[in-house]
């Protein structure tokens, strides 16, 4: 993931409140392939 898009993603998820959510987020957005944002691919 870019830089530029992962620091929108942190900036979301503190507006919104769910920091502390986010590794299970991502895993379950990956379907349980990382809980990394740094280790997401665009499309």
């Amino acid at each position: 993931m870019k830089r530029s898009t992962n620091k929108q993603l942190h900036s979301l998820l503190n507006q919104t409140g769910l920091m502390s959510e986010k590794e299970s987020l991502i895993y379950s957005f990956s379907e349980g392939l990382t809980s990394s944002s740094k280790e997401l691919k665009e499309y």
